[in-house]
């Protein structure tokens, strides 16, 4: 697989000597290629097969395109991760009984999982940038997507892995769902074929990020603070240690609030105040 790369394999062997410890340059440079050429395939393909969807003809291709293509990895990242979070080995007493396991073993399969969320994140920025996207899916903070390549990429070294793996699948799915809404918003004809589609997306997303992004996370970092005063008691401070204090607590701290806001929207929706459930990170309409 991916073999057609093979000729470029001297010049990842350049960038690797500069790469941090864990990082595969070669894997991680095969996987923003197949990432950006499977954009510009999708673009092409949107451009030149009318598909029959309303008003799909007045849309910006290349904004559906990356609608699109976030569902598909986004989808991908949340299966695989899913899998990974129920996997015997990531739960065997090898991880579960020592936190030193925790800290500095790799997860089997979490490289190659590690190297997928940078390969989607950088080639994401890539993509933004290349192709001058006004109205994009997903995350738009530049400081929440640094600290994710961050985490990853500390991950790699590796360290935490274990919990970066456990929490890099699960909450996908509640961007699975956050993705379907925006897409829904940024195309209105859409939304007004199929309003019933729009509420249950917005429904999967209040549910999910609850109880993921809220209470399981919450839950998985618990257990990464205990395991990080541990390092700090018996090795001190490292910069894969302070990326993880602060990578982490950012996050925690921004779901938090930001669930505040979606059970709020969940309260109204519930009590009849509100046609359908509020939800966070939505886009202007493109159409």
């Amino acid at each position: 697989m991916l073999s057609w790369l093979a000729p470029l394999d001297p010049l990842w062997g350049i960038f690797q000597n500069f790469a941090p410890a864990g990082v595969e340059i070669q894997l991680l440079a095969r996987m923003w290629i197949v990432s950006v050429l499977g954009f510009v395939a999708g673009r092409w393909v949107f451009e030149n097969a009318p598909l029959p969807l309303p008003k799909y003809s007045t849309w910006n291709k290349s904004t559906w395109t990356h609608f699109v293509w976030s569902q598909v990895w986004v989808g991908w990242l949340a299966w695989t991760g899913w899998q990974m979070y129920h996997d015997a080995h990531s739960n065997s007493s090898l991880f579960a009984d020592h936190w030193e396991n925790r800290v500095h073993k790799a997860v089997p399969g979490g490289s190659e999982f590690c190297h997928a969320q940078l390969a989607w994140l950088l080639s994401g920025w890539f993509i933004l940038w290349w192709f001058q996207l006004e109205t994009h899916f997903g995350s738009n903070d530049p400081w929440r997507n640094a600290i994710r390549i961050l985490l990853w990429t500390g991950s790699l070294h590796p360290f935490m892995q274990y919990w970066a793996v456990r929490a890099g699948g699960p909450p996908h799915i509640a961007s699975w769902f956050l993705l379907w809404v925006q897409g829904f918003n940024s195309f209105s004809s859409l939304k007004a074929e199929w309003p019933w589609l729009d509420t249950l997306c917005r429904l999967g997303f209040s549910l999910s990020f609850l109880v993921v992004r809220v209470g399981l996370w919450s839950f998985w970092t618990l257990g990464l603070y205990h395991d990080l005063w541990n390092v700090w008691r018996y090795a001190g401070f490292s910069w894969v240690w302070g990326v993880a204090w602060i990578g982490w607590s950012s996050l925690t701290w921004k779901q938090w609030n930001q669930g505040v806001d979606v059970w709020q929207g969940m309260v109204d929706y519930l009590q009849g105040s509100a046609a359908f459930p509020r939800v966070i990170q939505l886009r202007a309409k493109v159409d």
